[in-house]
């Protein structure tokens, strides 16, 4: 995996630095992501902040519902990471986050799912089958890097 910096930075780093430059780097591996979230903004920022800042060559799709994220997994769709917001009712969707992932492991899906909210719903991400959960506003950049780095590491990769 080529490896990139991610932050514009660097004035003053030692080289002793060179293993914590490399697990800030960018992800350059073309990574397919699923964004689920029913706030078409939501959807372009993070969409965008992913793009520029995390992993530069990732494919990305939208999903505004639960309902929706199922079928595209089930029409053959492989995801590396899916993200999953909670509450979906804007668009209409009656699944909850944490409902669809239940589903999406039941299909013995090996995607990365991270589960976000802005409520304290860790648990419930968690025995939904999520390996990932971010409170919004969600985590720096480099905490995002890392965690996927670390995360996407243990798991086969989806072809």
């Amino acid at each position: 995996m080529r490896l990139s910096n991610a932050s514009q930075g660097g004035y003053g780093a030692d080289d002793d630095d060179d293993d914590d430059d490399k697990d800030d780097a960018m992800l350059e591996e073309p990574l397919s992501i699923l964004i689920t979230d029913d706030i078409r903004m939501n959807r372009i920022m993070l969409k965008r902040r992913l793009q520029k800042c995390i992993a530069p060559n990732c494919i990305i799709q939208e999903a505004a519902t639960g309902e929706e994220a199922l079928q595209l997994c089930a029409s053959g769709e492989s995801f590396d990471i899916i993200i999953m917001d909670q509450y979906m009712e804007e668009a209409g969707g009656l699944l909850l986050g944490t409902d669809a992932i239940i589903a999406m492991r039941r299909t013995k899906l090996q995607s990365l799912i991270i589960g976000g909210s802005g409520n304290d719903l860790d648990h419930l991400f968690r025995s939904a089958g999520a390996d990932i959960i971010w409170k919004k506003p969600i985590p720096s950049n480099v905490e995002i890097i890392h965690q996927l780095r670390q995360n996407l590491a243990q798991r086969p990769r989806n072809v």
